[in-house]
């Protein structure tokens, strides 16, 4: 195998390997990130069972309260009621902050996933066209032992002056206008 054979071999494989590692180290911080959002969630679910505890306790006093300054049943009763309704809330808030860190989780799971294949995608997308070009020899005169040498009408090659060929259409033995 000549040398520009297994450079573009070589180097293939390792930009594929570097393509898995990518896909590989963004599910593996997605994981972590999903893990921690998860914990999020217990933690503020358990942060609204204590607010409820805290909001059960001040209203059996605001209504111990409210008894021994006689206030009337329907005061007393809207008053529980509101009462009701403010640990209701605290619970609804603390649950749907931790449905949205589950929700984030799940999608830095997703994401993760998405990651690693693309990574996959990658690394055989950049195999098969490493593999390509190496049986295609695109990148031989890489490597080959004969150099290129300026020509008269510019740039690179072994293209030769002929002053036959100016101003002509290509295959054809009319002068172009100038």
């Amino acid at each position: 195998m000549d040398p520009g054979t297994i450079a573009i071999v070589v180097g293939s494989a390792i930009s594929a390997m570097g393509a898995l590692q990518a896909g590989a180290n963004a599910q593996n911080t997605a994981n972590k990130n999903a893990e921690q959002l998860f914990k999020s969630a217990n933690a503020e679910r358990l942060t609204g069972i204590e607010n409820r505890k805290r909001q059960d306790r001040l209203n059996r006093k605001t209504t111990g309260r409210g008894k021994s300054l006689n206030l009337s049943d329907d005061v007393m009763n809207d008053m529980e009621m509101e009462m009701a309704l403010m640990e209701a809330d605290i619970s609804y808030a603390a649950e749907v902050k931790a449905v949205s860190y589950e929700n984030k989780g799940q999608m830095q799971i997703f994401k993760g996933a998405q990651a690693r294949q693309a990574g996959y995608m990658s690394a055989a997308s950049t195999m098969l066209m490493g593999a390509g070009m190496a049986s295609a020899g695109k990148f031989d005169s890489l490597f080959s032992s004969t150099t290129a040498t300026p020509s008269v009408g510019g740039g690179f090659g072994g293209g030769s002056y002929n002053p036959n060929n100016i101003n002509r259409v290509p295959g054809s033995p009319l002068l172009l206008s100038t």
